[in-house]
């Protein structure tokens, strides 16, 4: 399909496939389309991905999770036909197998099932386009950017993976290669006419209730900009895409950090919301920006009138996955608080987290998850289940972490625990126009060759990583806190 696409072609085809389309707008193949699949999950996705790669509802699809669901031979056989390739290999054990398949131009192709699934295409097609891309002239790469309004700085073009240097029609300087410029559509990140659709949707949301907010403020930390100020609370939003921000484009670890440094020095907070954030729990992070900015109109409940109970996990992940923005973690002990029958607030306790590299300790818990339901402010809940723990199971130590993008860590100084020390930004995981982040843990070397399509034992985590198109985008940080035995 061409980019020139009307917005109502692209509905009309997207509702022949059995889904909805919810995004008001289309602007290019690249352009992220929120929409509903048959089963009614809620994911975005570019039209190229849905159209050309095949993809389709990473929930219905199990894309997300790394999953070796088993699908039958003859389901796997109908998919790859169903894009025009033909599989060779006899056999299927799972989506992790390697296939042999012939590609619609006649090249044999080597791919596992998961990865075609995931947007995964013949090699040797993919390697013809870059070379005709690799092999044009300086003058029409030119001339194609400048009919963009650009001006390019760049005196030679070598292949699309060259870094161009670009000024664009604001004047901002910036840097791209061509295979982003014009197969991905990206344009300058520092104009405030760029902004995303989450961007903006963040920075209406707030001027209902602050419309002295500004966008795209210089003033605040010069040079540098924020996406949204609120003057009045002294409070600044960053709205961090997954793909401008990841390493991909942004190669300065600390950005987002240095950002936060910057803006606490003057007595501003900033707030650091990732893409992923709002597009996919989006009541959550209204509820949470409300509540900082001290405009939340929630339903007042009163912790001395809500009873403590255990709870099961069943429980306490349906009720996170909907009221916490990181959704639900594995814990040993979950406590609910109930108001009249119904349950307001949780908090569950684990054993000490690998991923936070801390060996298991006896009667050493980590306060995992603590959260309350959206929409309502239940008073002097957490000390209320946090008290329950304490005065009911044995423990020498429990620790804790606030994130910096997010929170101060004054709930925890209100419980009782001890400040230890502010940890430096950590990474996560991101591909594509695949809008989720995944966390570094599910990617340590010695397990990396059981997920990825290619992997070399010499090469360290990240070059493996990004020879599979993956990039990491880093976050402010964490501060950890400590509750001793002794506290209590």
């Amino acid at each position: 399909m061409s980019k020139r696409l009307e917005y109502s072609e692209v509905k009309s085809f997207i509702e022949s496939q059995g889904y909805s389309l919810l995004s008001d707008t289309y602007k290019s193949i690249s352009y992220n389309l929120e929409m509903i699949c048959p089963k009614g999950h809620i994911f975005s996705m570019p039209l190229h991905r849905f159209k050309d790669a095949g993809a389709r509802c990473p929930t219905c699809n199990n894309l997300n999770g790394f999953r070796n669901d088993k699908n039958s031979y003859e389901v796997v056989k109908d998919k790859f036909k169903s894009e025009g390739y033909t599989l060779l290999t006899k056999e299927y054990t799972s989506n992790r197998q390697k296939l042999e398949v012939i590609c619609p131009q006649g090249h044999n192709w080597t791919a596992n099932y998961h990865a075609f699934c995931a947007g995964n295409r013949c090699k040797t097609c993919w390697s013809q386009r870059r070379g005709k891309d690799a092999r044009l002239s300086y003058t029409s790469v030119k001339k194609f950017i400048e009919s963009q309004g650009y001006k390019l700085l760049t005196k030679n073009y070598t292949n699309i993976y060259q870094k161009l240097d670009l000024v664009c029609p604001n004047g901002h300087k910036w840097s791209v290669n061509w295979a982003n410029f014009k197969h991905n559509d990206c344009r300058c990140a520092k104009c405030p006419c760029s902004q995303s659709k989450g961007e903006l949707e963040v920075y209406e949301f707030i001027k209902e209730y602050f419309p002295t907010a500004t966008s795209g403020d210089r003033s605040i930390i010069p040079p540098l900009e924020l996406d949204i100020v609120v003057p009045d609370k002294k409070i600044a939003i960053e709205y961090n895409g997954l793909y401008w921000h990841s390493d991909k484009i942004e190669k300065d670890t600390m950005s987002h950090l240095t950002k936060l440094d910057l803006c606490n020095k003057i007595g501003y907070r900033l707030i650091t919301i990732f893409e992923d954030e709002w597009l996919n729990r989006k009541d959550i992070v209204r509820d949470i920006l409300l509540n900082i900015l001290g405009c939340r109109k929630a339903n007042r409940i009163y912790a001395r009138k809500c009873e403590v109970k255990n709870i099961s996990q069943e429980s306490a992940s349906a009720f996170c996955s909907i009221n916490h923005l990181q959704g639900y973690v594995n814990a040993s002990i979950r406590l609910g608080a109930f108001f009249n029958n119904e349950l307001v607030a949780v908090m569950t306790f684990s054993k000490p987290n690998l991923s936070r590299n801390i060996k298991n300790v006896d009667n050493m818990y980590e306060l995992s998850r603590f959260c309350t339901k959206v929409g309502c402010s239940v008073i002097g809940v957490a000390s209320k289940l946090f008290n329950y723990f304490i005065n009911n199971y044995s423990f020498n130590e429990i620790v804790s972490y606030s994130d910096r993008r997010w929170f101060t860590g004054g709930l925890y100084e209100k419980l009782g625990f001890s400040f230890i020390h502010i940890s430096p930004p950590s990474y996560w995981y991101v591909r594509n126009n695949n809008m989720v982040r995944h966390h570094r843990f599910n990617f340590r070397k010695n397990i990396l060759h059981t997920k990825l399509e290619v992997f070399d034992e010499k090469l360290t985590e990240h070059e493996n990583m990004k020879n599979n198109g993956w990039a990491r985008i880093w976050d402010c940080g964490t501060i950890k806190w400590v509750y001793s035995k002794n506290n209590s």
